[in-house]
Formats: C-alpha cells, structure tokens, sequence
C-alpha cells in the first residue's frame, strides 16, 4: 500500500462465500496510511481539514488526526472568558489536531504546517451559518488554546477564502483550536444619510 493514501473498502451483498450464501448487509470502511516525513505531503483528514506538509516538518513517519467536536473544561473556561468581552467571539468550530508516529506515540512538528478548515456559508451571504449573533466570515481567524492559562490565543497569518468558504492558516504545532469570529470594525459599507444635510431640517439627527 502507498504512504499517506486513505483506503476505501466496500463489500456488498453480492459478496457471497464457497457456499454460496451472500452478506447479510454491505459493509464499508477506511484508513488511511502514514505519511513520508522525508517528502511533503497534502494530509487530507476524513472530518474536512486538509493540511499541506513540507518534507521533513516531522522527525519521523505518522499519522494526522482530527477531531471536530472538541469540548472539554479547558475548552469551556477559555470560551467563557471570551464571550463574557464579546458575544461576536464564540467559535464557530473547535478542533482537536494531533500528530502520532506509527507506534502511536505523540508527535509534534518541527516546522510550520498549513491547514485548510472550511466552515459553512451555504447561501454565500458572508454570514457564518449557525452563529448567534451573526459573525461576518470577514472577521474569522483561527485561534490556539492556551491550556495553562485556559485562554484562546489568535494564531496570527490565517487569512479567509470566501469563495471556497475556507480558512487557510499556518499551524505551528498540534493543540486545541478554535475557528472564532468578532465584530466587524470596518467602516467600508458605511454610507451618509441623509445627503446633502440640512442643518433646519434635520438639526438633531445624521
């Protein structure tokens, strides 16, 4: 088998044995192989994100691993104390991302990877779908858990692909992280009202 290929196995009901007798149900399953650490590669994870690798960023050969449902105290402190500044803050999605040789030991790079994370915007309207308050996709970046302090901290250099609904962002090491949004500070959409103004007609409001 390849390094850092994933595997699709499908049996169906028309698998039947020496006697005959078919699969009671079809059956379907993956896995994926380990990756060359002396080449690059684009590691492409079941649960979505996609992660471009150089050669040597790993001392050794392993595997990538995702979780997209992280929660736990840490996660849950750390959002706490985000939200209770901003509302705009709660992440939109929180991952676990984690390295592991292939005896199943931890593994941590030693340079910089890229990780793509998409997130949803089904009618393209630059709202993230799902967030209350609504969160401008302009405004997402990727943030780091600070797990001695319980604190999210900005992963900075992450930058917004809205056509693809993407988030490409460097990952300089495996953790906790969150996709968190925030206020739109930008004034760009921001027009006068009314124009021209005329102080006797409108003397207490612009």
């Amino acid at each position: 088998l390849g390094r850092n290929v994933t595997y699709e196995v499908m049996l169906s009901t028309g698998c039947r044995d020496l006697q005959g007798r078919p699969m009671g149900s079809s059956v379907t399953w993956r896995f994926s192989t380990p990756f060359n650490s002396t080449v690059s590669n684009l590691v492409v994870s079941g649960a979505g994100p996609s992660f471009s690798v150089p050669a040597n960023a790993f001392a050794q050969n392993g595997y990538l691993t995702v979780s997209t449902s992280a929660s736990n105290a840490m996660i849950l402190a750390a959002t706490s104390k985000l939200t209770a500044r901003s509302a705009f803050r709660a992440p939109a999605r929180t991952l676990e991302i984690a390295a592991l040789t292939e005896a199943g030991a931890p593994l941590q790079p030693v340079a910089a990877l890229t990780a793509a994370l998409s997130y949803s915007d089904a009618d393209q309207n630059g709202m993230i779908d799902g967030t209350n308050p609504p969160v401008k996709e302009s405004t997402l970046a990727f943030w780091s858990l600070d797990e001695l302090t319980q604190t999210w901290v900005r992963v900075p250099g992450a930058q917004v692909d809205a056509l693809a609904n993407v988030l490409r962002t460097p990952l300089p090491h495996f953790s906790f992280f969150a996709l968190i949004g925030g206020e739109d500070s930008s004034l760009s959409d921001v027009f006068a009202f009314p124009v021209p103004y005329v102080p006797s007609k409108q003397a207490t409001r612009l």
